[in-house]
């Protein structure tokens, strides 16, 4: 007998506030670690210009939008459907798959999209609810995309001597 899938008993209103608490603050975390990462790894700087590349000419107004349809769409596909389905690893897996980069100087984002789907995996199953995962997700995503675009970053000043 295969259980029907119904990822929106993931959204209990009444856990929001505490559960999106927590994802705006584990989202705070992977944001502070993601703009540190861009002032000490070329990797990572290498990937924040080609994200520039990739987002210069969307408008400002967009943003919220990628980072809402993204968080919402992703949590409820990935954690939601998928992982009921083939638990939290392949789906990680999965996940890190779909964020494959379009150019070498990606090379680290589906490594860091696998790690994000463990990390979602374990705060859905924990949590009981997808809150906390989407409220993080939407955060990393739109704050990063937001100091993308502006030039933002925890960048040292090279002075020259």
């Amino acid at each position: 007998m295969v259980q029907e899938l119904n990822p929106a008993r993931y959204f209990h209103l009444r856990s929001l506030p505490l559960h999106g608490t927590m994802g705006l603050l584990l989202g705070g975390v992977v944001v502070l670690f993601s703009r540190i990462s861009v002032s000490r790894f070329s990797w990572a700087k290498s990937m924040e210009d080609e994200f520039r590349t990739l987002l210069r000419d969307q408008p400002f107004w967009t943003i919220p939008l990628l980072a809402l349809f993204s968080a919402v769409g992703e949590e409820l596909f990935f954690r939601g459907a998928l992982q009921e389905v083939v638990g939290v690893w392949w789906q990680a897996a999965i996940f890190g798959l779909v964020h494959f980069p379009f150019s070498r100087k990606m090379w680290a984002w589906p490594l860091f999209a696998m790690g994000m789907g463990v990390v979602f995996g374990w705060v859905t199953i924990g949590t009981g609810t997808l809150w906390c995962a989407v409220v993080a997700h939407g955060t990393i995503n739109s704050l990063n995309m937001w100091m993308i675009l502006r030039g933002t970053s925890c960048r040292k000043e090279q002075t020259s001597e």
